[in-house]
Parts: C-alpha cells; structure tokens; sequence
C-alpha cells in the first residue's frame, strides 16, 4: 500500500475578517486528498511554514490506518526521532494504533534560544485556569481552540466568556479555527488524538513562541491513557520549543479551591463538551457532574453560574462514571469531605454512587522487549498497577466506614484487584 505523502509547503494569506490562514494539503490516497486549513485571529502572527505541525496532524490517523507516512520537505529531527517512542506508547494503550514508518528530510539544528514567549492552551476549563494561576507572571499568551460543533448562540457566548477572562487576566489570547476534526475523526479517537491537535497549534506558532504549558486533567494518582499526558506531552517538542505538562500535583478540589474569591473563573467556568444551546455547561454530563462535586466540596458551587441546571444529588448517585480518572476525582472529594464534615448530603451520596459503579476493563500494559523502551515500559506500568490498587484500596477504606455498604466496598476492592491478576 502506497504511503500518505505531504509533498507541499502550506500556504499563508489573511481573509477579509482580518484573519491570518494557513493550509496544506494530506494526499491520502491517489483519489483522496485532505485540504487542511487553521485561521488565527488578531494581530498579524508569524506562523511557521515548516512540515512538524502537518506530521503531528496526519501521524495518527496513519498510525489507524496502518499506513506509512511520506513528507518530501525536513521537519524538525527531535521530533522525528521521538516518533518511535509515541507510537509505542499509542500502540500499547491501543493496538488499533499500528507501528508505521515515518520518511522525512531533517532540518539542521537551529539550537534553543528561549527568546520566544510562553504560551498556554486556555479552554475556560478548571485545569488551564489552575496552570495560568500558578504561573501567571511567566504566561505572556494564552491559546484557544475554538470549537467547531459549538451552536452558534452557545459559542459566542462562550468565545466572549474566554476573551473576558482573557483581559481580566492581562493575556493576549490567540484564537484558532480549523477544520482538521473532520479529517481527525474519520479516523481516530478524539481522546487520545486532541493533545496532538494542540500540539500541531502550538507548532504553527513557533516563530512567536519557545515554551508551552499543557494543562493536563490528571493526578499522579489517577493517569490513564489520554492524547495529553506526562509521558506523550514532551515528545512533541523540537528544537526551539519546549512542552510542559502541569497539574499533576493538584486534585481538582485543590485546583478549585484556588478560585475562591476569583470571579474571573467562576464567572467564566466552562468544562463541558457537550455544546447545549446557549449555555457554558449543561450539568448532566461527566465533567460536569464530577467538577460540581468538587465546587461543591469546595463551598464554590454557589458562586460559580456558568451550569445549566443544579447539582441533583439522586442524579449523580445513578451516573455511569466510566473512566479511571471520574472515579478517582470521586474518591478524592469523598475522602476530603470526610475529614471535614462540611457537607454530610455530598459525602453520602459520593459513598452511594462509587458503591454502584461497575468495574472498568483493566488497561493495557506495555509489552515488547526493545531495551530503549525499557525506562517507559516500566513508567507505564508502574503508573496503571498503582493506580487500581489504590483506587481498590480507597474504595475499600472510605466505603466500609458505612456498615450498610461494607460489602460491596469490599467486593468492588477485591473485582479491581482481580484485574491485575
């Protein structure tokens, strides 16, 4: 089978909005092509015209494809030698994510001068606002993907929420359309292929900037398979831009809790995707539920309006929480509530809920035996095997502090240790 090949340069113009738009061609087949586009908003930008963005877009989907991938022009050799590493990682969450080859020209090394700008992706969501708290004076812009399945009323209400709390911060925010979704999800899982979209905005905008913060959702506790990630996150980096990934030493009570006496958050709190007409969050969804868990558990919830409907205790106990991480957030507030006695309503609905929650398919270890693999085979499985034995043990301690569900606290801690056997 004949390989995906971005044989052109991408070409740069400004529409009559003003906007700056930059795109390339992905030859798919000899019948199929992928026009991409991305158009950056505000002041002129200088956007790179090198290839790395365009390999980060189009390496999943050939990875889903199980298609080689062919660039004629050099991209960054960090990047390019950092490949195998990614793949291996996406190969051995999912093995629907095949092993491909990846032929390009590499550019000679410009060297790191970290003169460019720091920049950090902004959703409006509890993580990014929490990484550009703590790093507020070294944050000099602020990057939004604007969402494309938005409705229209839904999505300029939101746009003005991100650019109001963008000037109350004192950042310049960049705002960036595209339609690369389209070609995204033909092929790939959207929670793992997002954190290489970012990282594909992050590197058309390396002539403007050297540093980039990835707000990540996750503890050191609670990592699970995710396109952003501690380990993925600073593959995607080259030469004359550095990623990071933050948040992992905070829960997300933690990080809420930083909002306290914050209206520019509160007041702006966006976390939700599943775009309702006309409202920043619906309420009902997971991210929704689990984040008004936390405002709750916090004293927040109150002050914060950007939630379409209020907390439904009941609602929440009957939830499907169906990943790792949902769970953990879960835990966590269960067991700060319990040391606090704040809210003894919140506290036994969160013990009723994680005692009806079904047990979720064990995740997959890395195998193999390349010894330059051997450090991130060991990382992975260290962080999957840590994780369900302590989610089993913490679902054991904090539910059989309540006679009524000894029981199935026991039996959902000894189901999770089954998993790993």
């Amino acid at each position: 089978m004949s390989p995906i090949t971005i044989s052109s340069c991408p070409t740069i113009s400004k529409n009559g909005t003003g906007e700056i738009k930059i795109c390339n061609t992905i030859q798919w087949s000899k019948d199929q092509t992928w026009q991409l586009e991305f158009c950056f908003d505000g002041d002129l930008l200088p956007l790179s015209e090198e290839l790395d963005p365009w390999l980060v877009l189009a390496l999943l989907p050939a990875m889903c494809a199980g298609r080689d991938l062919e660039l004629t022009h050099p991209v960054s050799s960090r990047l390019l030698q950092n490949l195998p590493a990614i793949q291996s990682i996406f190969n051995t969450w999912d093995a629907t994510y095949k092993k491909i080859k990846v032929s390009a020209p590499t550019r000679p090394d410009p060297g790191f001068n970290g003169k460019g700008k720091t920049a950090c992706f902004f959703s409006g969501g509890v993580d990014s606002f929490y990484t550009i708290l703590k790093y507020r004076d070294k944050i000099d812009v602020l990057i939004h993907l604007d969402n494309p399945w938005a409705r229209e009323e839904g999505r300029a209400r939101m746009l003005g929420k991100i650019k109001e709390a963008a000037e109350r911060l004192g950042k310049p925010l960049i705002i960036i359309k595209s339609n690369f979704r389209d070609f995204l999800d033909t092929y790939t899982e959207w929670e793992y292929s997002h954190g290489a979209a970012i990282m594909a905005l992050a590197l058309f905008l390396t002539p403007y900037i050297s540093k980039i913060y990835l707000a990540g959702d996750y503890t050191y506790a609670s990592l699970e398979p995710n396109g952003v990630h501690p380990l993925l996150d600073p593959l995607w980096g080259t030469e004359t831009l550095e990623v990071i990934h933050d948040g992992l030493e905070a829960t997300r009570l933690q990080k809420i809790e930083l909002m306290e006496g914050n209206n520019i958050m509160l007041s702006s709190l966006r976390v939700c995707w599943e775009n309702i007409e006309n409202e920043l969050n619906c309420g009902r969804c997971r991210k929704c539920l689990y984040t008004m868990v936390s405002l709750r558990a916090a004293g927040l919830l109150n002050h914060c309006p950007t939630f379409a409907v209020p907390l439904d205790l009941e609602y929440l106990v009957n939830f499907d929480f169906l990943t790792v991480a949902a769970r953990w957030c879960l835990l966590e507030n269960l067991e700060a509530l319990e040391n606090r006695g704040t809210d003894p309503e919140l506290e036994e609905a969160l013990r009723r809920s994680l005692a009806r929650q079904k047990p979720l398919p064990q995740q997959k270890l890395l195998t193999g035996t390349d010894p330059e693999l051997s450090e991130l085979r060991q990382k992975v499985t260290f962080y999957d095997q840590t994780l369900r034995f302590q989610l089993a043990d913490k679902v054991n301690r904090l539910l059989s502090k309540n006679r009524a569900i000894h029981r199935v606290g026991e039996t959902l801690a000894h189901r999770a240790w089954k998993w790993l056997k």
